[in-house]
């Protein structure tokens, strides 16, 4: 079974689905570390969810292994806890972590609503603004770049390219590529457009 929809006991936070699970050799060495060693390293769980440990779970299932759990404390921001924690283990390219900023922007954003919100019941009027200051776009790429260790104009690169050319985006987040060749691969595409419609203007011109 696709081990992305396997179901387990414990469910994945959303957070958690921000990296990807280990496949074949690298998952099969976790499994054999788990197998002899135990759980060294914690699962984090936030209301009843893995947030962190996917991977050192699916092991402790697979082998047989009791897993031992720690409740992240709910301060501060759990996006950015999360993050903090794959950053350290994962050798991530600096285009890496400005995709992975792109697709953390929308869950910082939620939070931030969520503290307004929050915030707006503790005072007389229940009237919540219409727009968020802390879920501004461009604090809100700054604190991104900010948890994954970029710069915000790499962020608004690859936004740029998750809007308009999701497969560049996807191959900057798979490590194929970087932002710099990415941005190039996007303007000679651009100039190919003209180059066409140029064409289909000579094509269509009388004779």
């Amino acid at each position: 079974m696709d081990i992305e929809n396997r179901q387990l006991p414990t469910p994945y936070h959303d957070v958690a689905n921000l990296f990807p699970l280990l496949q074949g050799e690298d998952y099969e060495q976790l499994k054999a570390d788990v197998a002899e060693h135990g759980l060294i390293e914690p699962i984090w769980l936030h209301d009843g969810k893995i947030v962190d440990g996917r991977n050192r779970y699916r092991a402790c299932v697979d082998t047989g292994t009791e897993p031992r759990y720690r409740t992240w404390n709910g301060q501060g921001s759990l996006v950015s806890f999360v993050v903090s924690l794959n950053l350290h283990r994962r050798h991530l390219s600096s285009g890496q972590r400005a995709a992975l900023a792109v697709e953390i922007l929308p869950m910082l954003e939620e939070e931030a609503r969520k503290r307004q919100i929050k915030l707006a019941g503790t005072r007389p009027s229940r009237n919540l603004p219409q727009t968020f200051a802390e879920g501004d776009k461009g604090e809100s790429r700054e604190a991104a770049a900010t948890i994954t260790q970029t710069n915000r104009q790499y962020v608004s690169d690859a936004k740029k390219l998750h809007d308009t050319a999701p497969d560049l985006f996807a191959r900057v987040r798979g490590g194929d590529i970087g932002i710099t060749e990415a941005k190039r691969e996007l303007k000679e595409r651009a100039r190919e457009v003209v180059r066409e419609q140029n064409r289909e203007l000579v094509a269509a011109a009388p004779p």
